[in-house]
Formats: C-alpha cells, sequence, structure tokens
C-alpha cells in the first residue's frame, strides 16, 4: 500500500500543475514558503515534514502523504508546494482526487484490499456503504470513487478533515521556530491568535450554512448580506476581499480585509479603494468612481441613503489611492459607510466588539424594518435578554418553557433524539412578538450563538398566511420517525400536531420485510409545517439518512400499528 512513491508524485502535478499551484499564493507567502523549505534541508525525515511542514495537519494524515510521497532525497519543493495548495485552497474535485491517490498504489485502480489495508492499519471503522464502491469488481475507478463519496458521504478518520474544514493552515517559519498558521496570521493582522482561531470556526460556519459549492463565493457573501445590503454592494464588498481574484474568500483573505476595515481610517479608505478599483491598477477611472458614487447612495435598503454633495464628490477620472485615502478622511459620508462596514464585520462575520449590545440594538433595528421572506429560516430570542441597558447576561438568547422543549433537551434519564430539521424546540402558547420575544435573522443567530453559547436554538421558517401576509409560523407539526424490530426495516413516522387535530402517518422501505407485529423505536424528530407535502418529507429524509428517494414510502399509522400507504404524487399536505 502506498509503496509507489513515484506514482502519487507524477499524480500530484495532475491534480494541479506547479504553475497553478503558484498562481493561488501570494507572493510573499510563496517566498515565505520556499526560505522556510530550505532550513528544512529538503525534509529528508518525518519529523521535520509532519512537525514543521504539515504542522496543526492531523498527524496521521501527515504521515501518509509523507510515505507515499518521500523519497530517498525527502520531498521535493515543487511537491511540497503542490501538496499544501490542495489541501488549503483546492477545489472539492482537487481534494477527493488526491484522497483517492493516498489510497492506493495504482494510478488508475483503487482496490478494496488497498482501501481496508489504510483504514484497519488506523483503526478506522470501515464505512457502512463500503460494498457500493465495489459492486462490480475488487477495484475501482477515481471517478467510481468521487461519485461513492458524493453520494453516500462516507465517514473516512482523518480523510474527512480535507473535505470538511477549508484550512488555511501552511508552513510558516519566523527565523529558526516555526509558528502555525494562526500564529502567522495574527501578525500580519490587528488579530490575536484565538481570535483568529475564532473567526476561522465562525467562518467556516458561515460556509456551510450560506455556500452551495462549500466555497465561500459572491452566492454565500450576499446570503450573508441580505436583505439589509444590495446585491451591487455584496458585490464590491466581495471583490476586495477576495484578493487572489479566484471567486473564493479563504480565511486568510477574510482576516486581512476585517483587520483592514477595522485598523485605522487610512487601512479603512484604501479598503474601499480596493472595492471598486475594477481593474487592479492602483487608479480610479470614470467609470469606476460612477460605480462608487452608485453604490454609495443605494447600497443599504435600511435607512438614509449616504448621497455626496457638490462640495465633497470626487474628482471625475484618475483618482490615485493616497488621494482617495485623503478625501475619505474629510468626508462626513464616509464615516457612516465605515460604521456600516463595523457593524457587519462585528455581525456578519463575529468579531466581538467592546459595546456589544449597542451593535446589537442597531442590527435588530434595521433588520425590524424589513419584512419577513417566505421560506427563510428565523431564530426566536427571550425579549427579556434585550431589556438590559449594558452588555446581556452570560447566557444563550433562548425562548422556551422548560417542560416543552422539543427533540434536544429530553427529560432527565432519556437519551437525547437526533432531529432531521433545524427548528428546534417547542413554545407555549400566548406569545406576542415584541413582549415575549424577539425574531432574529440566521447570520445574527449565529453570531449570538457563538457569543453567548446556546442550548436549544429554537427556530421557525416565514410563511405565507390565507390573507396574504407573511409570519412565522411559531407551532408547526412536530414528527417521530420510529424504526421498527423487523430486520432491515425502518417503518413508521408518527406526527403529533401541537393543535388540537392529531396527525398519524409511517415511512417504510421498498426493501422491508412485512409487517409482522412491529415494535417501533423511536429514532428521529423532526419538524415540518402545515403546508409541506409528502414529498417535502420524502424529500428531507432521503438527504438526510443518505437515502435513495426511491426507497422511501410514507404511510399512515393507524391503532395497533396498522400501516396505510400514501399516495406522495397527489401533493397533499402533511
Amino acid at each position: 500500500m502506498g509503496n509507489n512513491n513515484s506514482s502519487l508524485n507524477t499524480n500530484i502535478f495532475t491534480i494541479i500543475p506547479f504553475e497553478e499551484a503558484v498562481k493561488r499564493l501570494l507572493a510573499e507567502e510563496l517566498d515565505h514558503l520556499r526560505s522556510s523549505y530550505n532550513k528544512l534541508l529538503l525534509l529528508p525525515n518525518r519529523e521535520n515534514f509532519v512537525g514543521k511542514a504539515f504542522l496543526g495537519f492531523p498527524v496521521k494524515f501527515s504521515e501518509r502523504i509523507f510515505k507515499v510521497v518521500s523519497n530517498g532525497n525527502g520531498v521535493s519543493f515543487d511537491s511540497m508546494l503542490c501538496l499544501l495548495v490542495i489541501i488549503i485552497r483546492g477545489s472539492r474535485n482537487e481534494k477527493l482526487q488526491l484522497l483517492f491517490y493516498l489510497f492506493c498504489d495504482d494510478s488508475k485502480k483503487m482496490t478494496r484490499e488497498e482501501m481496508v489495508g489504510v483504514l484497519t492499519s488506523w483503526q478506522i471503522p470501515l464505512p457502512r456503504h463500503i460494498d457500493f464502491l465495489f459492486t462490480v469488481s475488487e477495484e475501482c475507478s477515481l471517478q467510481h470513487f468521487v461519485k461513492w463519496v458524493d453520494k453516500f458521504s462516507p465517514s473516512l478518520g482523518v480523510f474527512d478533515w480535507v473535505l470538511d474544514n477549508d484550512r488555511e493552515g501552511f508552513l510558516c517559519a519566523r527565523e529558526n521556530s516555526f509558528q502555525t498558521y494562526h500564529q502567522f496570521l495574527a501578525e500580519q493582522a490587528s488579530f490575536t491568535e484565538s481570535q483568529v482561531m475564532a473567526l476561522e470556526k465562525h467562518y467556516q460556519k458561515l460556509r456551510k450554512l450560506f455556500s452551495r459549492s462549500k466555497r465561500f463565493d459572491l452566492e454565500a457573501m450576499h446570503k450573508c448580506l441580505h436583505p439589509l445590503y444590495t446585491y451591487d454592494f455584496s458585490q464590491r464588498f466581495f471583490m476586495a476581499f477576495d484578493l487572489n481574484k479566484d471567486g473564493n474568500i479563504d480565511c486568510r483573505e477574510l482576516v486581512i480585509g476585517l483587520s483592514a476595515i477595522l485598523e485605522g481610517e487610512d487601512s479603512f479608505a484604501k479598503f474601499v479603494f480596493g472595492m471598486f478599483d475594477e481593474n487592479g491598477d492602483g487608479i480610479l477611472n470614470a467609470e469606476d468612481i460612477e460605480n462608487f458614487t452608485e453604490v454609495l447612495g443605494s447600497f443599504c435598503l435600511v435607512g438614509d441613503s449616504l448621497k455626496l454633495d457638490a462640495e465633497h464628490t470626487l474628482p471625475e477620472d484618475n483618482v490615485a489611492v493616497n488621494d482617495f485615502v485623503n478625501w475619505c478622511n474629510n468626508t462626513c459620508e464616509m464615516y457612516k459607510f465605515l460604521g456600516h462596514l463595523k457593524n457587519i464585520v462585528y455581525i456578519v462575520f463575529g468579531v466581538k466588539p467592546d459595546l456589544t449590545f449597542n451593535v446589537i440594538r442597531q442590527w435588530m433595528e434595521m433588520e425590524a424594518n424589513l419584512n419577513l421572506i417566505t421560506g427563510k429560516p428565523y431564530y426566536i430570542a427571550n425579549n427579556e435578554w434585550f431589556k438590559g441597558s449594558g452588555d446581556p447576561v452570560n447566557n444563550a438568547p433562548i425562548l422556551a418553557s422548560e417542560s416543552a422543549v422539543y427533540g434536544n433537551s429530553p427529560r432527565p434519564g432519556t437519551r437525547p433524539v437526533p432531529t432531521i430539521t433545524t427548528e428546534g424546540g417547542n413554545l407555549r402558547k400566548g406569545l406576542i412578538h415584541g413582549v415575549h420575544y424577539q425574531i432574529i435573522s440566521e447570520v445574527l443567530w449565529c453570531t449570538l450563538e457563538d457569543w453567548y453559547g446556546c442550548d436549544t436554538a429554537i427556530c421557525r421558517r416565514a410563511r405565507m398566511t390565507a390573507d396574504g401576509r407573511i409570519k412565522l409560523e411559531l407551532f408547526p407539526l412536530k414528527l417521530n420517525f420510529y424504526k421498527q424490530t423487523v430486520a432491515n426495516t425502518l417503518s413508521a413516522l408518527e406526527a403529533l400536531n401541537s393543535g388540537p387535530v392529531n396527525m398519524q402517518a409511517s415511512i417504510d422501505f421498498r426493501s422491508a420485510a412485512e409487517h409482522d407485529t412491529p415494535h417501533p423505536v423511536l429514532r428521529y424528530t423532526g419538524v415540518f409545517y402545515t403546508d409541506d407535502t409528502l414529498t417535502t418529507v420524502i424529500s428531507i429524509l432521503s438527504e438526510k439518512l443518505k437515502l435513495g428517494r426511491e426507497d422511501v414510502r410514507l404511510w399512515r399509522m393507524l391503532p395497533q400499528h396498522k400501516l396505510v400507504l400514501l399516495d406522495e404524487t397527489e401533493e397533499k399536505t402533511i
């Protein structure tokens, strides 16, 4: 396993050529890596490679790479750089290719013996769906491996780390000592090492919540800023962070950009300059200035626009960065613009300010002027939590009665039941918005959760009522998913309405055996809304449990667990 070292060395450059890898690094990063590599004397031993070059990476993962990449002369600089770029800034497809080559000796096929050998040598349990990877024969191709991972999302131990984390750790050196990336980046920005680590954690959270591609792209940025800020503003804001113009903001670029906004007036002005310097030549031309004026006048959908009067307009063409900085420092509208950007830094990206409660209140006042958006999730927060004049008390902004928390907070002595939805706990009746609770947007909730902690997040989605108004449905249907004792059968779902009318249904698989006096055991819970259809339930269930839609049926549960098949094609609501 992994003895054919030249095979992986060759395949690294088919995943990403050295020239392309270099383009994904800043000039100073490349110089730093080269200097550090020379100090490691060609990485001739495992200790240098694992303990210094890949410091901060899982040890077993680093050891595996060293085993299959190294030769008698150590690891070449080109191989090391390409590996780091794939792991740190590679696409999902590039990372999957790397994993495939780490499992196998052959560059085209991976055998079952090779994969099992690597996993068992590390005492990692074999994935549940490994048989689907080797259905035709005892070997599989790269293409089949990628499809298998995308469909089943198998647990592969430390290999999961490569796919699930957009790591910004790489070889860093200061004189003769070696740093983690967080230490290195903290020295380049106005943050402490612990702040950088917290920023990375929050960044990963936002990326998973708002990005379909798992990269922090323009779409993810706009989802974070919408609906308070326009798409044009999101686009410009994103452009200032994306230093290497690859369409993705990595953690390093995020920290550098946030630091620029907070460091001072000059650095803030240079950041804003970067939002509108379209071609990156250090000069704002006439079109750039026109775009700047338009965005400044309409960037926020709440509050007054920042219109420039005749005395404070920019020259019509050819404004250099230093001239722009001087102009910003003498224009009061830019101080208001700075206030907006700082609030985004605090609320969206989780940098905790000194006067925390004032920032939270300002953001909530802006959100209160907007209508709810149908289908969008919102969180419920206890109104008592916001009544203090200073910083909120150090507890989670949760509103839920102790005796009526659904799913996430079981009674003492019982095991928690996993939920397949994110809606959280139950609410008591008679609640009034503004008196008992506040409505919190998803992006604000993410930050409050990081700052103050949370036991049970109570999430509800906005729905349109019969009279055309958009409101939160505070009391949705609560569904219990049961697994029967009959072998290989997940057979019953019981849906209990919180209102006076109860409804019961169940779920079954086509491959299930016949129902011989089933004994259901509660395995999952979920929250659905009155206008959700049977198709919606099947879609969410199959996605969360990694099942094929064709393998799931909905049944209605009658007394004595008698099951009646429901027809999803009728598009009936639950």
